[in-house]
């Protein structure tokens, strides 16, 4: 499931995960698991490492929170599980700081002016 799936083939793929024994598995990048709305039980993070703007860097707790609020959505499962795949102590140490912190804050661009290229 990523950006480059038409719309015939992500919808192929969504349709055979609802359906029980069809498409089992689901693998997506970081920036495509918000867009994923499919009802599963159990999120498998690979990484503690993200990319964004400033290149790799450890996951913010908030980037953590939305992808593993993939599995056990409200609505459509009862339960969900998280794993986290850390790599060292050091990950590990970090990992469970990140999953205690407090969301960053967020700031809404909505309703502003889209810069001109």
């Amino acid at each position: 499931h990523h950006a480059r799936l038409d719309n015939e083939a992500r919808e192929l793929v969504e349709m055979g995960f609802r359906r029980p024994g069809t498409v089992c598995v689901l693998c997506s990048t970081s920036t495509l698991s918000a867009g994923v709305n499919l009802p599963c039980s159990r999120v498998v993070i690979t990484s503690c490492q993200d990319y964004g703007d400033k290149g790799w860097q450890f996951l913010k707790s908030t980037r953590y929170r939305q992808m593993s609020g993939r599995a056990g959505r409200t609505g459509l499962c009862s339960q969900g599980e998280s794993i986290l795949c850390v790599e060292n102590d050091t990950e590990k140490r970090k990992a469970e700081e990140m999953m205690r912190a407090l969301p960053e804050p967020l700031c809404s661009h909505l309703g502003e002016a889209a810069p001109h290229a």
